[in-house]
């Protein structure tokens, strides 16, 4: 049917609750958000129309999605497809809206100093609707994509139909799944060989039997359910054919030490793989120094800028960013990078941790367009001297440990393309450089961890507009907590069953 528009009612403030709209926008009981076509949010999208106005289906078109009586949630437009101003159904991915995270909040917690333990458990212990309601189904799987579980969310939406679906919503809301699931299942096939992750899994019966969500195929994206117990090393003759460089870096004088194995490809790119364990810096606190990414010159050495370039819409962790180094390297300029940045929460399966996916844009364009990703324009390089670096793929696993949670080991994958050729990497420099990055990321994160509440990155972790942070905190306190329990019921004699 022909559409209508409604003047002037666009615009949500940013808040930390979830956001519904007043008796005068919109017929009650109706999914406005889910039915009108575009964002529920001011955006970007040529396709949708301008600020303060609204392209919806006429009631009878919205009667016919079967969903009077849901909550007019922003949660609900992830990704809708769009209407121009002619009111003709365009395509678009629905995730190119600039509004900040506290815009996009898919849960209905407070901000990270509201909530608490108690009210969770009301929710069912994770902060969702204990029981099954009108609204569960796909609402529900956007709020696990919200707090970063991407597999049981997959999982939910495979248990449709709910009161809330609609082909459109639930189409766009599959596709996001399945783009972050792919990523996921890149990542994690990288650690499953990593001899790091190897070298931490108890054996392969436990993988099997504690694999949940992940023993099948989520929207059709089969994953690696755990660690391998072993893979078979490389020889000594293969290994001579190959450029390959082992570096040990030593942190302090307790026996911390990162081991890393650096492989240069005929082909330019370069490969890593390393691991550091137990390392006394609470994930917490390390989750905080990564997302806050605009404060990275902190901490790593040689960067001149860091920024967020984009926000994506299905979780906080879904960016893009970029960053801007000048390591001591002849006849280089500088590094540039900009890469799509993804996280997971994988605490509730073997993995037993959190996972950080990088990746680089594949800048598509149509013809006479400007090049994009995901919906968003190709940025123009901030430092046009400096070399633009190809990030292929960083996966890397972060997991609590320690009698209470103070540990966290970290098993991290790289492949890069820094178009330089091997000669201005001799190995001495390639040595260099990686113990000094080393030491001094080590080094200054302990000296901010020592005094984290007066910086900038305890003001925001405090401060922050979301439950991100919250909800992560309270999901590691409930992981360490199991698996200190499990230990305990492991060290018992057989007899004190």
């Amino acid at each position: 049917s022909a559409p209508i528009q409604l003047k002037g009612v666009a615009r949500l403030r940013a808040r930390s609750r979830a956001y519904s709209l007043g008796p005068r926008q919109a017929p009650s009981g109706f999914p406005l958000w889910q039915a009108m076509g575009q964002c529920s949010v001011p955006c970007s999208h040529r396709a949708c129309p301008p600020e303060g106005e609204l392209v919806v289906p006429r009631p009878d078109a919205l009667q016919r999605l079967g969903a009077p009586g849901l909550r007019l949630d922003s949660a609900a437009s992830l990704g809708a497809g769009a209407r121009d101003e002619k009111g003709e159904e365009t395509p678009t991915t629905g995730l190119g809206s600039d509004q900040p995270p506290s815009a996009w909040n898919l849960s209905t917690h407070g901000s990270a100093a509201e909530g608490s333990a108690d009210e969770d458990a009301e929710a069912g212990g994770d902060g969702l609707p204990a029981t099954p309601s009108a609204a569960s189904g796909a609402q529900r799987a956007r709020e696990l994509l919200g707090r970063l579980r991407v597999c049981e969310a997959a999982e939910e939406l495979g248990r449709e139909n709910s009161a809330d679906w609609s082909p459109r919503s639930d189409e766009a809301l599959r596709s996001e799944l399945r783009f972050q699931l792919e990523q996921l299942q890149w990542a994690l096939g990288r650690l499953a060989e990593h001899p790091g992750m190897q070298a931490l899994h108890a054996g392969g019966s436990e993988v099997e039997a504690d694999a949940g969500c992940l023993s099948q195929a989520l929207l059709g994206v089969p994953l690696p359910p755990g660690p391998l117990p072993s893979a078979p090393e490389a020889s000594p003759k293969s290994l001579a054919k190959r450029d390959v460089m082992e570096i040990t870096i030593d942190l302090d004088d307790e026996g911390r030490q990162v081991d890393a194995f650096l492989e240069f490809l005929p082909n330019g790119t370069i490969s890593g793989q390393w691991v550091a364990k137990n390392l006394p810096i609470p994930l917490p606190l390390i989750l905080c120094m990564v997302q806050e990414v605009d404060l990275v010159a902190e901490l790593l050495p040689f960067v001149v800028s860091a920024g967020l370039v984009h926000q994506f819409p299905s979780n906080e962790a879904d960016r893009l960013v970029r960053i801007a180094s000048k390591p001591p390297i002849p006849f280089v300029a500088g590094f540039e990078a900009v890469a799509q940045r993804l996280g997971f929460d994988l605490l509730d399966t073997p993995w037993k941790g959190l996972c950080l996916v990088e990746c680089g844009p594949t800048w598509g364009a149509q013809a006479g367009d400007t090049p994009r990703w995901r919906g968003v324009a190709q940025p123009a390089s901030a430092f046009p001297s400096f070399k633009q670096v190809d990030v292929k793929s960083i996966a890397a696993l972060a997991r609590p440990g320690g009698e209470n949670g103070e540990l966290t080991t970290i098993v991290v994958s790289v492949t890069v393309d820094a178009k330089l050729p091997r000669s201005l990497l001799p190995q001495w420099l390639v040595a260099w450089l990686a113990k000094t990055i080393g030491r001094f990321i080590y080094q200054r994160a302990l000296e901010h961890v020592s005094k984290f509440d007066s910086t900038e990155h305890g003001r925001r972790l405090r401060e922050h507009d979301t439950s991100f942070y919250s909800d992560l905190h309270h999901r590691l306190e409930e992981f360490v907590r199991r698996e200190a329990e499990a230990g305990r019921r492991d060290a018992e004699p057989p007899w004190a069953a």
